[in-house]
């Protein structure tokens, strides 16, 4: 398992290949634990009451810097993952909770066709801006559902468009 977490390191900015399932969820879990360790380590030490504010800003930097340096192998992994299973590194864009200002900056701007469909169904039933306003919660409930889902999705066995086959 060490070797898959720090493989994943080591490929923190590569976004092309493929990444299986283990992979995936080894990475996340662990560094989901280590982030709630951090977290309770960083409660217990802010809630004692003698200790030194130079001690509560170590534990506190430390913590920050441990989520900054968690972010690029975590996407870098998830690009992969999604390749595995067959789509590009841009669906984590749509499937981000914080994607729905990428799709409200595509509706703005009308670079997309097919978004006007949809704003035409939500303009026949009321107003564009109470769409926007139920969407907001739909989304980001649907694609956190949703990209989990994919993660647990068995990825394609063949060689794909995004690389060869990692289950070899």
């Amino acid at each position: 398992m060490l070797k898959i977490y720090t493989q994943a390191f080591m490929k923190a900015f590569d976004f092309t290949g493929r990444a299986t399932r283990k992979e995936f969820w080894v990475f996340t879990i662990t560094a989901y634990i280590l982030v709630i360790l951090l977290g309770i380590f960083t409660a217990m030490c802010t809630s004692i009451e003698n200790i030194s504010e130079t001690a509560v800003f170590f534990v506190n930097t430390l913590s920050i810097l441990l989520s900054i340096i968690l972010i690029f192998p975590s996407i870098a992994l998830a690009v992969r993952r999604l390749h595995d299973v067959g789509l590009s590194g841009f669906w984590l864009l749509y499937l981000n909770p914080a994607g729905l200002a990428v799709v409200f900056v595509v509706y703005l701007l009308a670079l997309d066709n097919s978004v006007d469909n949809i704003i035409e169904r939500v303009k026949n039933t009321g107003s564009v801006w109470v769409g926007w306003i139920l969407a907001i919660p739909a989304w980001i409930l649907g694609a956190t559902a949703a990209l989990f889902l994919l993660t647990l999705y068995k990825g394609k066995k063949e060689d794909n468009e995004y690389g060869p086959n990692p289950y070899v």
